[in-house]
């Protein structure tokens, strides 16, 4: 995998950010990745789990077949935030006076009303999906071999940031037909591209409190402490050569450095090389648009599900830019 890592373009299906998110991506808030100290070595050697000899000749079986089922969020606060206000325009913000209110809804952005019935929709859809409710199936745009994916499932995995983490406890959990022997693995890859303040994780030890049932160790390097930053830390040279890539030049004022693009990049080979090192041949992954963007070549709406063959992956189809119309849809 690891030759296959390096021979891979970034260009060769890396998405647009930039002209995505000013299209569209921000009916979402995002975040970040690992320590400034963590390496793609490090992550590697720590995840390598070999799956066994694949190079035959011989047609998997349709059981066999690898299946990522992505989930994106519900709609946060800074979702909210955003949706009223054009995000990156001229004299935008978000840098918020320093109340416990503020901090509350902006800081690692939770669910807002909305997302609130979001994910409260969801769950109730899987709940019929999981009875054999076809129309919940054509609701949630599953094809027909992907009715059962909850019954198939072995894995779920979600970003340790809030939005996600609500999502995954209301809005799948509860449909899980053996919520016991399914894991539930919190991976700090899987957090959104680190653009505003909402993608300021909480600590490792705050998040095993409220969600004492998640994994919150396995998928951390081991230097990263319980109260340490988990998500992306720019390096001292990083923060001096910082060349701001977000919207900028007509009055923005934003609250931390974004993520750079190779940093972000970084992070997603990394999350698709886990995934592949997983024994798992369906696993449920929630998090973020723009990481269902890399990996799919696609945006999604909140709440909105997506079942793909893991080979797929690593071959999206096209690079998405939304036009108008469903720009307008997704804020």
């Amino acid at each position: 995998s690891t030759n296959r890592m390096s021979s891979r373009s970034p260009s060769s299906y890396f998405i647009p950010l930039f002209a995505a998110i000013n299209a569209a991506l921000f009916g979402l808030a995002s975040s970040f990745t690992y320590s400034e100290t963590s390496t793609s070595s490090d992550w590697n050697s720590r995840y390598s789990m070999c799956l066994g000899a694949t190079n035959n000749n011989n047609q998997k079986a349709e059981s066999d077949i690898k299946k990522i089922v992505f989930i994106r969020h519900g709609r946060s606060h800074m979702n909210d935030y955003i949706n009223g206000i054009h995000y990156g325009g001229p004299g935008f913000t978000d840098v918020f006076p320093e109340t416990p209110e503020n901090k509350e809804k902006y800081h690692d952005s939770p669910l807002g009303p909305r997302g609130e019935e979001q994910v409260e929709s969801l769950n109730e859809k899987l709940q019929r999906l999981r009875r054999g409710d076809t129309t919940a199936a054509k609701e949630l745009d599953l094809s027909s071999e992907h009715h059962s994916f909850l019954e198939e499932l072995e894995l779920v995995v979600t970003s340790p940031l809030t939005r996600a983490l609500q999502t995954m406890e209301k809005g799948l959990y509860p449909s899980l037909s053996s919520v016991e022997s399914i894991p539930v693995v919190a991976v700090p890859q899987a957090a959104e591209r680190l653009f505003m303040v909402s993608d300021l994780g909480k600590s490792r030890r705050q998040l095993k409190d409220e969600y004492p049932f998640v994994d919150f160790d396995s998928a951390f390097l081991p230097h990263i402490g319980d109260e340490d930053e988990w998500h992306y830390v720019p390096t001292f040279e990083e923060s001096q050569e910082y060349i701001e890539w977000r919207p900028n030049g007509q009055g923005q004022v934003y609250a931390c450095l974004g993520e750079p693009e190779h940093r972000f990049e970084q992070r997603m080979e990394e999350l698709l090389e886990w995934l592949e090192s997983r024994s798992e041949t369906t696993i449920a992954v929630v998090c973020h648009a723009e990481v269902i963007l890399w990996f799919l070549g696609e945006l999604i709406d909140n709440c909105g599900v997506r079942v793909v063959d893991f080979e797929r992956l690593r071959n999206p189809k096209r690079a998405y830019e939304p036009d108008k119309e469903e720009a307008a849809r997704l804020k």
